[in-house]
């Protein structure tokens, strides 16, 4: 069955692309989700020797000014450290250090999101970015296709509301929630429909907000909540999903909050939905072996190990190469899809699931984008990548301004069109070049 997602929702802010034709017949979408970075911490090295292409094309800050009014100059770092910095909603709030009179953050709080271990946490961490040698795939794909370097998500916590964002475009835990506005805003002490008794979760709403409430996890299955996905919307239009993740016990595993995708047992303990069982894979590795075999399902959630997530703390810097073995096992596809190959007709999208892990200077509005103008504060600052036969070098500074869910809304709504829209032009497969092992 020929099967067509209808983009919504790209709002593209670069000249020469406005007057591009369409594009039709995309039949698959990766998204790629990495952990915990800015694009001021990530992408410094766009701006190339004396930084002379920043601030243009690339909009990039090498200096931040923390809560004293001091301006601190970003510092070089490796890609793997042995110390992370707070990305709790309180430490969103911290960062952004809301104007109340403009809605707009000041971005001066830097410095109040906490650094741990303290005993291995050098001075200023917050004022650091990311070495370019450590990166140099990112970089490539930044150059060669489209980055998005004015990224929002609705997400204002950690991994796991980011996580339900990226999958079901909120982490509310009913629809009524999500018209409310009302969030899970932390990592849990559980997980979903498989939390312990008495778990606890911490939400937001506009009428608490900056402050949390608890959602307990008694009786069981308060927690597995029941509405909407991406992979929902995927299923009721007979089209097919891949959720690749390090493990059932994950807090980046979306699935296994949704009730109808778990379909827990009596315990509270196993999920044993037919759905989880076809369309979530514990194994992130598997997208490479379904690529090779032409089994990429229409839409795949690619979650990364510990290892190779960009996770400050808990990776070894095999973040960069495990993205460019997905994004070139895409690229040189040949045989798939009736002998066209996946490049043809495969968008691909890298982001970043919070982005507390490193400095933000680009200063979000507060945004009241949800129904019933309802929203809670300001939005997180993350990047987007977005590679595809459609996008090609002229692309680079491409810029998104858009919420995690109408993100959602520009990859996800399903069509019986025969055509995609979009603003997006032909560029050849990649070759991105691996992180030297060196």
């Amino acid at each position: 069955m020929k099967f067509t997602i209808k983009v919504l929702f790209l709002l593209v802010s670069i000249e020469s692309i406005l007057a591009a034709a369409q594009i039709s017949n995309f039949e698959h979408v990766v998204i790629i989700v990495q952990e915990n970075r800015t694009p001021d911490n990530l992408f410094q090295g766009l701006c190339g020797p004396n930084r002379g292409r920043c601030p243009n094309p690339y909009n990039l800050q090498n200096f931040g000014i923390n809560s004293k009014g001091q301006k601190l100059t970003l510092t070089p770092v490796s890609l793997g450290t042995n110390y992370d910095l707070g990305h709790a909603h309180s430490s969103f709030v911290g960062m952004c250090d809301l104007d109340t009179a403009t809605h707009q953050c000041k971005m001066d709080g830097a410095d109040k999101t906490g650094c741990t271990p303290i005993t291995t946490c050098p001075a200023h961490p917050q004022f650091q970015f990311v070495q370019s040698s450590d990166v140099m795939p990112y970089l490539t794909m930044a150059q060669r296709y489209g980055w998005a370097n004015f990224m929002f998500q609705t997400n204002q916590g950690p991994s796991a509301p980011a996580h339900q964002f990226i999958f079901a475009g909120t982490s509310a835990p009913t629809e009524t929630d999500d018209i409310n506005a009302t969030f899970v805003a932390e990592n849990p002490s559980g997980l979903g429909c498989l939390a312990p008794l008495n778990a606890v979760y911490k939400l937001i709403s506009p009428q608490t907000a900056p402050k949390e409430f608890n959602l307990i996890n008694n009786p069981l299955g308060t927690t597995c909540f029941s509405h909407p996905t991406m992979g929902s919307l995927l299923d009721s239009h007979g089209g097919t999903w891949k959720y690749y993740t390090p493990g059932v016990g994950s807090i980046w595993t979306a699935p296994n909050w949704i009730r109808e995708i778990c379909v827990p047992n009596s315990a509270y303990t196993l999920c044993t939905g037919t759905e989880w069982k076809r369309s979530v894979d514990l194994n992130p590795a598997d997208v490479l072996t379904d690529i090779s075999h032409c089994k990429l399902a229409n839409v795949s959630w690619v979650i990364p190990t510990g290892q190779n997530s960009d996770h400050p703390n808990s990776n070894n810097t095999g973040g960069p190469s495990w993205v460019a073995s997905i994004v070139n096992a895409i690229g040189t596809s040949t045989a798939c899809d009736n002998g066209a190959g996946y490049w043809k007709d495969t968008v691909i999208f890298l982001t970043w699931d919070d982005g507390e892990a490193g400095l933000t200077t680009f200063r979000p509005r507060s945004c009241r984008c949800r129904i019933k103008d309802k929203a809670t504060t300001s939005t997180g600052f993350v990047s987007l990548w977005l590679s595809s036969p459609r996008t090609h070098q002229p692309d680079t500074s491409t810029t998104i301004g858009t919420t995690s869910a109408a993100f959602c809304d520009l990859w996800g709504t399903i069509s019986s069109s025969p055509k995609v829209r979009s603003t997006l032009r032909t560029s050849a497969p990649p070759t991105i070049s691996p992180c030297s092992s060196t």
